[in-house]
């Protein structure tokens, strides 16, 4: 069978971190794997991805039109959007039916909309079954968490806790994620614990104005700006430097009314910071549930405000549960499904596989 995976992510991005996984472990005995590249910007990500795939295909600055007929003329089977509506996305070739069977997955957290596209991939938790409203494509649902993840390259957590008795809480995700709702949230939180102290990093925190508009938005939750402190990426020289940062932190705090961690998450968890969650009532708020869940922790997801707040003061309020984590949890991690990249792809390609074999038997 021939799977095409059409992105505009093919370099460092938190989508091709996980596609990295996908490509390593697909089977070439069952799978011919092409990846359409959709811009041409390249780095080592870039090259490290172009050597795993069979074929691979520059398209940046090609129309939709020409795609679609080298798709064709490729016999792709299965042709997967991994960009959605996000930057360098071809969904016109994918409104063209380009391929037999089409799905997005990965890297857009919503229904694209088209009426082309045929499935939408998720998981149990990600994705139930009442969110199918909300979508335009048939979801399916993977029999296990719908990524994997791989932090072997990272440093050991290094973590101790904070001689003067604050507790650090904090957030590495961007800044477009901390909504309205994550701030007033982790402000209740502060107030329930009062030697609670917030880090945030993210690029976006370069700004001074960026910088303002989280003090002012805190203080008006009555958080007094000694109490937060605010890093950007120019705080670690690189990405060993940068996951070595989160053992500055004692819980790490999932966003809520909008999107979730996904790639910060996992990043979290591996450095053994534990991560509070709030299910939310989409995909894009559920991502770390699907996480956590998929690593034994469910514990840490809550359905409530005030039972996420109970469950950052109790886990704070627990020392040696959070010791054991920073020596134990990568380990647990590392043996379970958010970690099982082999599994993964097999659940995917046997996806693919009976997407196929229904298309093919609707048409005959």
């Amino acid at each position: 069978m021939k799977v095409g995976y059409v992105s505009g992510d093919y370099r460092q991005h938190a989508v091709s971190y996980f596609v990295e996984q996908l490509f390593a472990h697909h089977d070439q005995t069952r799978i011919e794997l092409f990846a359409y590249s959709t811009q041409g910007k390249r780095d080592a990500v870039t090259e490290r991805l172009q050597a795993l795939a069979e074929h691979w295909i520059p398209l940046a600055g090609v129309t939709d039109a020409a795609i679609c007929k080298r798709i064709e003329a490729d016999g792709i089977d299965v042709l997967i959007d991994l960009s959605g509506h996000t930057a360098h996305n071809r969904l016109g070739v994918f409104a063209r039916r380009a391929a037999p069977v089409q799905a997005h997955y990965l890297g857009f957290m919503n229904s694209t909309g088209l009426t082309e596209m045929d499935c939408w991939i998720g998981d149990e938790i990600l994705t139930p079954v009442e969110t199918d409203s909300h979508f335009s494509e048939r979801v399916w649902r993977l029999p296990r968490v719908w990524v994997s993840y791989d932090g072997k390259t990272a440093p050991l957590p290094n973590w101790h806790p904070s001689q003067d008795g604050a507790m650090w809480l904090g957030s590495f995700n961007n800044l477009g994620k901390l909504t309205p709702a994550t701030l007033a949230l982790w402000a209740k939180v502060l107030h329930a614990l009062p030697e609670g102290k917030l880090l945030l990093k993210n690029k976006e925190l370069a700004s001074a104005g960026n910088r303002q508009r989280i003090l002012d938005a805190m203080a008006g939750h009555g958080i007094a700006p000694d109490r937060i402190e605010l890093q950007d990426s120019s705080a670690t020289s690189d990405w060993s430097a940068h996951m070595a940062y989160y053992d500055r932190l004692d819980i790490a705090l999932d966003p809520v009314g909008g999107m979730g961690g996904g790639t910060t998450t996992c990043d979290a968890l591996w450095m053994g910071v534990p991560v509070i969650a709030l299910e939310g009532d989409r995909m894009a708020s559920r991502m770390t549930a699907s996480m956590l869940d998929a690593i034994g922790q469910p514990d840490w997801i809550a359905r409530s405000e005030a039972e996420y707040i109970g469950k950052v003061v109790a886990l704070a309020r627990d020392v040696e549960q959070r010791k054991s984590l920073r020596h134990g949890q990568r380990n647990r991690m590392g043996s379970s499904k958010l970690c099982d990249a082999t599994d993964l792809v097999k659940s995917l390609e046997s996806a693919y596989s009976e997407m196929f074999e229904q298309w093919f038997s609707k048409k005959n």
